[in-house]
């Protein structure tokens, strides 16, 4: 019955997703990366059995090992916006595992002013997410997960619902070296577009992830190719237009523009650093002739027994990082150690 029900939740939302493939979209929120996990290993990487954090942007990780984990995550984001996501899983008497949360984007406050560009005051605008995930078991270390958010999005006097789905799918061999996901994410629809105009696209995305642990070694790599719906996901050049050249199908600079990765060293289990790079990040966001790190991504986690605690740094401009920071705890082991 369960794999019935989303089978044909997956089928209801991928209707409207017909002419979502588009740069020119809304709930842009919804494209953050919020586990600090992903921001260091290049921004996508969803693909680790077992995080609570990661199964936000991919709910087939949804599993046993995360009942009654409570996560909290929050980044400080550039020009005073900040977002952040809260978000428990449990598993039934039944043994079906499910998470909810909420997520929230604050843009801050804003300067309002009048047709004249006179300052007449302050307004404030953000979006939140209710969210829901399940996930099950389709075949042996073949898992299917699917996220639905409920959207509100207030800005200033505008206000906008919606609803949005994401399906996930996770595979792992036998020992767990190797790991592959498939996700579709923001698959829905605007129920109300702002005002009463017409109705927006959603920044549906379609990616792939992969992780492979070198043998012997304290080494984890991932690599990500992310919006698949789309190939060329560079600005048209103007110029080339304007003098009639046209520019070709295919380029290496389209292709890394969908590639993200990172590296995870992990000496010891209760500690672990992470590095990624993000190729379409730079190259929109580096400046000509001058050296920066935009792209880069860094990152740390600690295991301090009822707390697990992440960070990352991700780089996106010389006048700009973000910091992303996330701690959860199982909460069904604080209880235990209560009771005894």
């Amino acid at each position: 019955m369960t794999r019935a029900l989303l089978i044909a939740i997956f089928f209801s939302l991928h209707l409207f997703a017909g002419a979502q493939i588009s740069s020119q979209s809304t709930y842009r929120f919804l494209s953050l990366t919020q586990s600090p996990r992903e921001a260091a290993l290049g921004g996508k990487a969803a693909i680790a059995k077992g995080d609570i954090g990661m199964s936000l942007a991919n709910p087939a990780l949804i599993d046993s090992s995360m009942d009654k984990n409570l996560l909290l995550q929050y980044t400080p984001y550039n020009a005073g916006i900040n977002y952040g996501n809260v978000q428990y899983v449990f598993r039934t008497r039944a043994g079906k595992d499910f998470s909810l949360g909420v997520q929230s984007f604050s843009y801050g406050k804003l300067t309002q002013t009048d047709a004249t560009g006179q300052i007449t005051g302050e307004v404030s605008a953000a979006d939140f997410a209710i969210h829901g995930g399940h996930s099950m078991l389709l075949f042996d270390r073949l898992k299917l997960g699917l996220n639905l958010k409920l959207i509100y999005s207030g800005l200033y006097n505008y206000q906008s619902f919606g609803i949005v789905g994401d399906i996930g799918t996770h595979y792992w061999n036998k020992d767990q070296s190797l790991q592959a996901g498939l996700i579709i994410r923001n698959i829905g629809t605007q129920i109300t577009a702002y005002s009463g105009a017409d109705r927006e696209n959603l920044p549906m995305e379609v990616q792939f992830s992969i992780s492979r642990k070198v043998a012997k070694a304290p080494f984890t790599i991932y690599f990500t190719a992310d919006n698949l719906q789309k190939w060329d996901l560079a600005y048209q050049n103007a110029e080339l237009n304007r003098a009639g050249t046209k520019e070709k199908w295919f380029t290496l600079d389209k292709l890394f523009r969908h590639v993200s990765g990172g590296v995870e060293f992990t000496p010891s289990d209760k500690f672990v650093l992470r590095t990624g790079y993000n190729y379409m990040r730079q190259q929109e966001l580096k400046i000509p002739n001058r050296n920066s790190l935009s792209g880069f991504s860094f990152g740390l986690g600690f295991d301090l027994g009822r707390y697990h605690i992440e960070y990352a740094l991700a780089t996106y401009h010389l006048a700009g990082t973000s910091n992303h920071l996330s701690v959860h705890t199982d909460l069904g082991q604080m209880r235990k150690k209560r009771k005894g």
